[in-house]
């Protein structure tokens, strides 16, 4: 929600709670997503990266099935 990416934006890459709020569509949002995920494709780095965080995991399968 648009509150919680206020108080941890600087944690945080994206914020898509304007489709929600109805001040952004879906389109319009992921449009917005899929650029900021091309640039980082192409080298920028996330916040977590900029802050030395380059870990990653990833389940194997469900935990919680």
């Amino acid at each position: 929600n648009a509150e919680t990416y206020q108080i941890m934006n600087d944690n945080m890459d994206f914020d898509a709670s304007a489709i929600v709020a109805g001040k952004a569509s879906v389109a319009e949002t992921g449009e917005a997503l899929f650029k900021l995920f091309m640039e980082v494709v192409n080298g920028k780095k996330t916040k977590a990266e900029v802050y030395g965080f380059n870990e990653m995991s990833m389940a194997r399968k469900c935990n919680f099935c």
